[in-house]
């Protein structure tokens, strides 16, 4: 892909995040009623896409070689999704009930969270961090470790799904209580 191709394809995933963003606020001031604490709102996972999103794409619509502001995009991506699924599932659950809904919409959103924290993308972002590559080949055993405690990460969350009639937090009374 030529370079003015991936810098269209940094600043697209960078609109897509904000865009992610604003249907999430949107869909925050539509919860307002029955959003208790600001853990409800999800507003971390409002913010942070915002910044990493700009960065990424600032660095990757400049330097495409530069791993670090492809990351730093995926991680936007990666954290703006929790927020729309939390808040679609708020809103369909509580603020209007009959809605279309599956158990896969925030199953998707503890999903990509697992990829980005603890030891995801996040700790390539440190890995790579400040040039797009790693310091020295002697990094290369830090980053297979986060690649496996992703896998681990990803398989226990997938174990906590797994045997539910639903989600957790779809029914009323659970979305209530968080």
């Amino acid at each position: 892909m030529s370079q003015q191709g991936l810098a269209r394809l940094a600043w697209g995933l960078t609109l897509l995040t904000l865009a992610i963003v604003a249907v999430s606020a949107v869909l925050v001031v539509a919860n307002r009623a029955t959003i208790e604490t600001l853990d409800d709102a999800n507003m971390l996972e409002i913010v942070l896409p915002i910044g990493f999103a700009i960065l990424g794409g600032l660095v990757s619509s400049r330097q495409p070689s530069n791993a670090l502001g492809w990351v730093f995009l995926v991680i936007a991506l990666a954290n703006a999704l929790p927020a729309l699924t939390d808040q679609y599932t708020r809103y369909a659950v509580l603020t209007r009930p009959g809605l279309p809904f599956s158990p896969w919409i925030p199953w998707l959103g503890d999903f990509t969270s697992t990829v980005v924290y603890p030891a995801g993308l996040a700790a390539f972002a440190f890995l790579l961090t400040p040039n797009g590559r790693l310091l020295s080949p002697r990094w290369r055993w830090v980053g297979w470790a986060a690649v496996v405690m992703t896998a681990v990460g990803v398989r226990g969350r997938d174990a906590r799904w797994r045997g539910r009639a639903g989600p957790a937090r779809t029914d009323r009374a659970a979305l209530r209580r968080s």
